[in-house]
């Protein structure tokens, strides 16, 4: 069995911070799914690119140090 939360977590703030701390608190595998582009690409083309604060690769290697086992 999985624990599984689905975002963008750009910037793994404090609240993305909590949300990880739930998901490991389950004691189930934790696996987050997150997005690359972001969503807003793809709903709204036409619109300006929405300000990332944090590049797919870090924001791997910030969610596996919160303890995520699993990120797609």
């Amino acid at each position: 069995m999985t624990a599984l939360t689905i975002g963008t977590f750009d910037g793994v703030h404090l609240g993305h911070q909590e949300i990880l701390k739930k998901l490991r608190a389950t004691g189930l595998k934790t696996t987050v799914v997150t997005f690359d582009p972001h969503p807003l690409l793809i709903l709204r083309p036409s619109a300006p690119p929405p300000p990332l604060l944090t590049p797919p690769a870090l924001k791997e290697k910030l969610l596996k140090q919160f303890g995520i086992d699993e990120v797609i």
